[in-house]
């Protein structure tokens, strides 16, 4: 039922005959109803059969089964009698047989080329259904040549032909831009029942999916259940269904979680009514899920579903049929209040949405490329997944089809991407491979189409005593701006996303705090997911504070690159509060001889307190001296204990 919901407003188009066939044949009842005729009579010298032709003429004054029956009778008679065979294939179109239909087409293109422009008209579109794009432009490029002089051609279908030369030309030049694709189900997650409407959380430590399991008894003998999945290194678990408050009344599903983990969005239809979705959303406590309830201001009484969210949740995309729209389905976004609340959906234009059908929106962790499925946008057929990104002006730039063979004359819906950019998922049930039904498959996304590379940092801001209450500025030590990220004051986590290949420097801004850093480098090994731990402690006279990320070589007193980016932050910390005077400390583990411990302690003191003098502050407010292996702060037994105590710190004077 909600996968129903999801899609039954638009069904899917099966290629079984291409689109202009469909259309009644209004060009047999032009030449009956004495309008003009649909062929030129003087194009060739009429078939030599007269016996033939006797019941042609004869035919064209009958109706239905009579009509056919006398046509084909000529036909038999002579074989070369184009003008029943003209006629018969416009019999045939009418009844929707693509193959007869094209059989006496392609026998008048033969017997009299110029006979009419429909038999270029429908042998083109056939050949469109059939996937033969080439020969489509040929005969539809026949049809548009009728510009100057359409004394055989209406209107309607003249301009019908040229959309479909268009679509034809687009295909070909789609289909001539092959991608690599190498799909693959999901081990573990795909199983003999169907899943579908799958996400990924944007750190990857979990995926969202709907499971149709079973359910004897009921009205509809299944039941759509709400599942996760953890992530470990790729390799998911079965899934467990999610517990209450989902899975507890109607459909839970088409999810998206916040990189907090703290917010879940889905949607839910009212009495699995499909005309009553909406989107919901509940907030994780210490104890599980929160009620449920709904974003303030984002439903209409209209469709809406499928949201998508920036990864700090304050921007919303979604899919809705409400008022206002270019047609079909749109896409809508909205940004998060202060408060809480929601402003006002506003439809992301013609650039985005198209007259069409616009689904299925995944807006991944860069913030800035947007995927999406639309049957408006030029395709292959069907819905096709398509990518935007932001521009430098926040435009969103021409959607691109993602190309063949990803995207099919069939349905390519949704579609995700893995927080580095490289694993694409989307669910098919038409690949091979495939453990039964509806599964989710994932394929290795070509260079052009990935994302930014970014890294996603989560974070703790740890206090001393009391709720965190400071900021925390993000640096960007290479282009030197700065970004200020919301802290959770019940619990002191926050979040944010930067470019991968950049390094930059978390700092607690704080009054009365003491300085609290941490570097990210573009070279750490670390995943793109990190995490990092500030403290949020009160400045005290004779408190000692660590530095982190103060690094020298081995037995070594020369500071590491990354270190002077720490120390030239902590420099203007010290600037920011001139009344502070401070000495800086050097410790070391037990390894070694303790007399070289000492020495090196110092010597690496001293090159914190040269590097900070560099930086313009007074040497009348620094000291600086080492302590060895003396005083250390956790157990050298281990190696996690060692580096806890090989240290830089500073302490108030």
């Amino acid at each position: 039922m909600l996968l129903r919901s999801m899609l039954r407003p638009f069904p899917f188009l099966k290629w079984a005959f291409a689109l202009p066939v469909w259309i009644y044949c209004l060009s047999e009842v032009r030449g009956q109803t004495g309008q003009r005729e649909p062929f030129d009579r003087t194009a060739c010298e009429p078939s030599d059969n007269p016996q033939a032709l006797r019941l042609y003429e004869k035919a064209m004054k009958e109706k239905g089964l009579e009509r056919k029956k006398l046509l084909a009778e000529a036909c038999k008679l002579n074989d070369d009698c184009y003008e029943a065979h003209f006629q018969l294939g416009l019999i045939y179109v009418r009844e929707q047989e693509a193959r007869l239909a094209k059989y006496r087409f392609e026998k008048v293109l033969r017997l009299c080329p110029d006979y009419s422009p429909y038999t270029y008209y429908w042998l083109g579109s056939i050949y469109y259904g059939e996937g033969r794009y080439r020969e489509s432009i040929e005969m539809l490029r026949k049809v548009v040549s009728y510009k100057g002089e359409k004394a055989f051609l209406d209107d309607k279908d003249y301009f019908e032909a040229q959309r479909l030369l268009k679509q034809a030309e687009d295909m070909v030049e789609l289909l001539s831009k092959q991608v690599t694709f190498d799909p693959r189900p999901v081990d573990d997650i795909c199983t003999p029942e169907d899943e579908y409407l799958a996400m990924l959380s944007p750190d990857n430590s979990v995926m969202f999916f709907t499971r149709k399991v079973p359910a004897p008894g009921t009205a509809v003998g299944y039941k759509e259940v709400f599942m996760q999945a953890i992530n470990n290194n790729w390799h998911f678990d079965r899934g467990t269904p999610m517990p209450p408050p989902f899975n507890t009344v109607f459909n839970n599903g088409a999810s998206f979680m916040t990189a907090d983990q703290k917010y879940l969005y889905f949607v839910m239809c009212e009495n699995n009514d499909i005309s009553k979705c909406d989107i919901y959303y509940t907030k994780r406590d210490g104890l599980g899920w929160d009620v449920i309830n709904r974003p303030p201001g984002i439903n209409s009484d209209a469709w809406d579903s499928q949201p998508t969210l920036s990864f700090d949740g304050q921007l919303m995309i979604f899919s809705s049929t409400r008022k206002g729209g270019l047609g079909g389905a749109d896409l809508w976004m909205s940004r998060r209040r202060p408060d809480g609340t929601w402003e006002t959906p506003v439809n992301m234009g013609p650039v985005i949405n198209s007259p069409e059908n616009d689904l299925m929106p995944f807006l991944h962790t860069d913030g800035r490329t947007l995927y999406f499925s639309s049957k408006g946008h030029k395709g292959l057929g069907g819905y096709d997944i398509f990518y935007s990104r932001l521009d430098a002006n926040n435009q969103w730039s021409p959607p691109v089809n993602i190309g063949s063979p990803i995207n099919t004359e069939g349905d390519e819906l949704g579609f995700f991407v893995s927080l580095d950019g490289t694993r694409a998922f989307f669910t098919s049930d038409k690949l091979a491979g495939g453990r039964g039904g509806r599964d989710i498959f994932t394929f290795t996304l070509y260079e052009a189409a990935r994302p930014e590379k970014v890294r996603l940092i989560k974070g703790r801001l740890e206090a001393e005593q009391g709720e965190p209450d400071g900021e925390i500025v993000v640096k960007n030590v290479r282009t030197r701006e700065s970004s200020v990220i919301r802290v959770d004051h019940e619990d002191g986590g926050f979040v944010t996303v930067v470019r991968a290949d950049d390094d930059y420097l978390l700092t607690l801004r704080k009054p009365g705090a003491a300085f609290s850093s941490q570097l990210i480098a573009a070279t750490d090994t670390t995943p793109l997911a990190t995490t990092v731990r500030l403290e949020q402690k009160e400045l005290r006279k004779g408190q000692a504070y660590r530095l982190n990320d103060i690094y020298f070589d081995f037995n070594s007193a020369v500071l590491n690159p990354k270190a002077l980016i720490t120390i030239k932050a902590f420099a203007e910390f010290l600037k920011e509060h001139p009344d502070l005077r401070v000495a800086i400390h050097g410790h070391t583990d037990n390894i070694g001889n303790d007399a070289d411990n000492l020495t090196l302690s110092r010597q690496r003191a001293r090159a914190v307190y040269e590097a900070l003098l560099e930086q313009g502050i007074d040497p009348g407010r620094l000291s600086y001296d080492g302590f060895g292996e003396s005083r250390p702060i956790a157990n050298n037994d281990t190696a996690e204990g060692r580096a806890k105590n090989r240290r830089t710190e500073f302490v108030i004077l």
